[in-house]
């Protein structure tokens, strides 16, 4: 244990006894360059947890916080205390950019680390997802990008039917979470994503055997390859999700990082610090005071580029709490390659770009921006990296954005960005070690979860129903993985 003469105190916050599941203090402590939470349970004692690798990166992420936006209406109407108002509440800091849709527990695989309870207990009525969507519209009114998770969501009977209902809604883009396996087994179903519109978020830790034994509980490398294969040759669009674990498959962040940047139809990566929750992760053996944190990933992308990226290219994301994501977009450029956006924008042209929206340039103020930073280019120094490459893609991007016929839509921006622009975000969920009251008030990404399904632990301490007939809660990411599951 830390003892005073090891560490300098910073602040307290509140988190969770990794032990029995209650809100503790927790204390913000500085030792040796890192940052640990110090925690004492009345009922279980003492624990402490490494939450990030680099002071100095948790020390800066903090100046890039910014105002949230007022979601346009709440389905929790009275705060009774936090978390337990969970919603949103009136409380609540920031809306909705991401929501992800459970529409299923039931699950081809049994990974050992996985974050979720599948219980294989249920497939989400469609009446159901209506309803999730109806209250979707009500506090957001459009949505950028609406994710469908599970479990695994291509084992619902009706998967399709909800592909189908998300194209008639207001959605600019639906993606969907899955291991693959489905694909292999429905190949038409590539092509049915494509047709509408989806990006397949493939799980894809790697491509070495160990990997996958070591965190899926079985060899699937060759299947990775054989989905990879085919959603290449059917030219469907795709993201690639890693979950990161220290010890196993750092040394795949090359040849990921390769195999991203050679293929056209690879829109963005997520990096995922293993988040130890669910019927998996939370006995997934590991030490809470040596894992792999976000300052650890990005240097990890960094050293693994090839001298593409450096780690001065990712910034937090100040749409949700910064110490939960960090990111950097990338444009593509006419002699091939790419330069990291950040390294071409002014930083603060470049924040308020993403400071509500975890999506590049999704809203006509985004664009207006985006035109004032091209004005300032054309005057800028030659010393700004592949100005000139970057100032063309740019003006090609704005050109076919102003060639649409159907005006602005977030859809239309999406359908032209995604040919241009790559994405790679680092996202740390939180877990009952890591847990921070305070990142959860400003978490963006909400898993609807309609009136009726039962919250554990957060029912049993009061949490009040949606005051709206028909409304589902909207509940924080990190609050659900670990307070309602």
């Amino acid at each position: 244990m830390l003892t005073l003469e090891d560490y300098t105190y910073f602040t307290t916050t509140r988190s969770l006894c990794p032990a029995c599941g209650g809100l503790v203090d927790a204390k913000v402590v500085f030792s040796k360059g890192k940052v640990y939470f110090l925690k004492h349970c009345p009922k279980d004692g003492p624990s402490q947890a490494l939450v990030c690798g680099d002071v100095a990166w948790y020390l800066d992420s903090l100046t890039y916080l910014k105002p949230g936006t007022e979601p346009k209406a709440r389905s929790v109407e009275t705060y009774a205390g936090c978390p337990t108002s969970c919603g949103l509440c009136p409380q609540h800091q920031q809306h909705t950019c991401v929501p992800i849709i459970e529409i299923t527990d039931h699950c081809d695989l049994k990974c050992p680390l996985c974050l979720v309870k599948n219980r294989d207990s249920f497939f989400l009525p469609f009446e159901k997802f209506q309803g999730i969507m109806d209250t979707l519209e009500r506090c957001e009114g459009s949505l950028n990008l609406v994710n469908l998770s599970g479990g695994e969501p291509t084992l619902h009977p009706e998967f399709r039917r909800f592909v189908e209902h998300l194209a008639s809604r207001k959605v600019a883009k639906t993606s969907v979470s899955t291991n693959g396996l489905g694909l292999l087994k429905q190949p038409d179903l590539v092509d049915f994503l494509k047709d509408h519109g989806v990006v397949v978020s493939l799980q894809l830790d790697g491509f070495e055997p160990a990997t996958y034994k070591s965190l899926r509980g079985t060899d699937l490398s060759a299947d990775k390859k054989r989905v990879l294969d085919l959603l290449i040759r059917r030219e469907a669009p795709f993201s690639m999700t890693v979950t990161m674990v220290r010890g196993v498959n750092e040394a795949e962040v090359p040849g990921l990082l390769e195999l991203f940047f050679k293929t056209d139809q690879a829109l963005s990566m997520m990096f995922q610090p293993c988040c130890h929750t669910g019927t998996g992760g939370a006995s997934f053996g590991r030490d809470p005071m040596d894992i792999l944190t976000i300052p650890d990933v990005v240097r990890l992308i960094a050293d693994g580029s090839g001298g593409s990226l450096k780690r001065s290219d990712f910034l937090p994301l100040p749409c949700s709490h910064p110490a939960c994501f960090a990111l950097t977009y990338l444009i593509k450029l006419p002699g091939g390659g790419f330069t990291p956006i950040p390294r071409i924008f002014e930083l603060d042209d470049y924040l308020d770009v993403i400071k509500n929206n975890a999506l590049f340039g999704m809203d006509e103020g985004n664009v207006g921006r985006i035109k004032d930073s091209i004005y300032r280019l054309w005057t800028a120094s030659g010393s700004i990296p592949d100005r000139s490459g970057a100032l063309k893609s740019i003006k090609a991007i704005l050109s076919e954005l102003n060639e649409l016929k159907s005006g602005f839509s977030p859809k239309a921006v999406m359908s032209v960005t995604e040919k241009h622009v790559k994405s790679i975000f680092i996202h740390h969920f939180m877990d009952s070690h890591t847990f921070d009251l305070s990142r959860a008030v400003k978490c963006c990404q909400h898993y609807p979860i309609p009136d009726g399904r039962p919250l554990s632990r957060l029912d049993r301490s009061g949490t009040p129903a949606p005051e709206t007939p028909g409304a589902c809660r909207l509940m924080p990411a990190c609050v659900f993985n670990n307070l309602c599951r």
